[in-house]
């Protein structure tokens, strides 16, 4: 193999940093769960609390007895799994095959980061609050801003917590965002690599292209950070290896994930459209 001193681990890591840097999703998920992942297949379960009731205190008047906290359950379940194979021809110069592979190795990464932000974007049909259920609204930069202010209401009416909130959009309301002036264009390299746009209006905005949509009506996930969702991958074979049929130095991956809407009752499904400026 004339990949440079090839550690399957060091290899691995390299990818996930990568894919890392590729997300926009995935990088609003807790990761609390990822050391539990072995297989494509396991089910990791997860305990939820359930409310803890406040009483008045008296002096002294006996406590009453203790509540008995109830749990809920819920499965993040490792039941994505997503390959990559390449090659590299030995007619290709052997010092220029290594940095090939490493650039093949990139391009892989970007590619399941974008199949990966595809399926936890598509997982907001599970929350709770549905502003805007009967119709997509259709919106401009005239109406963009009471929309804003109208989610953050009914998240606060449902005691959601008002820090690090989020909200991920589509390019078009990113230029609404900027008609309105509620975002500063500008060449940021936060946008290219986390997809983070901007602050206003209590919530952070992310920009990616994997919104969930029909083409013309968008499901806008706003949500809080590490709350909502929960998300874990791993690498879980890399192996370089010379194709039986090719003079060729090869590399093939495995990828498995799995994600949830841990947290629907914090979370909003915005249904939205792009609407004409007048």
């Amino acid at each position: 193999m004339s990949i440079t001193n090839f550690i399957p681990t060091v290899w691995s890591g390299n990818i996930l940093f990568r894919l890392y840097k590729a997300y926009v999703f995935a990088n609003l998920a807790n990761r609390d769960y990822e050391g539990e992942i072995k297989n494509f297949g396991d089910v990791v379960k997860i305990t939820q609390i359930g409310k803890v009731t406040v009483r008045d205190y008296t002096r002294n008047v006996d406590l009453v007895s203790p509540d008995e906290l109830s749990d809920a359950q819920r499965e993040l379940k490792i039941d994505q799994a997503k390959y990559f194979n390449f090659q590299v021809d030995d007619v290709d110069k052997a010092q220029v095959k290594p940095q090939l592979i490493q650039g093949a190795s990139q391009e892989a990464s970007m590619a399941m980061a974008d199949v990966v932000d595809q399926y936890l974007a598509g997982l907001i049909t599970d929350a709770s609050l549905r502003p805007y259920l009967n119709a997509a609204v259709a919106t401009n930069s005239l109406n963009i801003q009471d929309i804003i202010v109208e989610i953050g209401k009914q998240m606060d009416n449902n005691n959601i917590p008002k820090a690090n909130r989020f909200m991920v959009v589509p390019p078009w309301f990113s230029a609404k965002l900027t008609t309105a002036r509620l975002h500063q264009l500008t060449v940021d390299s936060s946008l290219y690599s986390t997809g983070f746009l901007t602050n206003a209006l209590g919530f952070n905005f992310y920009q990616s292209n994997n919104v969930l949509n029909d083409g013309t009506n968008y499901q806008i996930a706003a949500g809080v950070l590490n709350k909502s969702y929960t998300f874990a991958d791993q690498i879980l074979e890399l192996v370089a290896y010379r194709p039986e049929k090719r003079f060729a130095d090869a590399m093939k991956g495995l990828h498995v994930y799995g994600g949830k809407l841990l947290r629907p009752d914090m979370t909003a499904c915005v249904d939205l459209s792009e609407a004409a400026e007048s």
